[in-house]
């Protein structure tokens, strides 16, 4: 039987040790540049989502002038024919 004082138990153990930091460092490496370019795509899509979210909300705000703008012209409207063109 092998004791811990042998040095063939030491280098199988550095060796052993050797082999799961490499992994380890392999695996980590793999996960960081997936999550890498997960996240890049990521980015882009939510980009792309709020540009489409701001034309729209573009678009409704602009619905809404407008007819603000319509109801500005028919309040104006009522006013003249009520009070006439010079309410003063």
């Amino acid at each position: 039987m092998l004791g811990l004082n042998e040095p063939q138990v030491w280098t199988l153990i550095g060796v052993f040790s050797a082999i799961m930091v490499g992994i380890l460092t392999i695996g980590f490496g793999s996960l960081r540049s997936e999550l890498k370019s997960e996240m890049k795509s990521m980015h882009s899509s939510l980009s792309a989502e709020i540009k489409s979210l701001a034309v729209r909300m573009d678009s409704g705000f602009e619905a809404v002038h407008r007819r603000i703008d319509y109801l500005d012209r028919d309040v104006q409207h009522l006013m003249r024919k009520e009070f006439g063109d010079n309410p003063s």
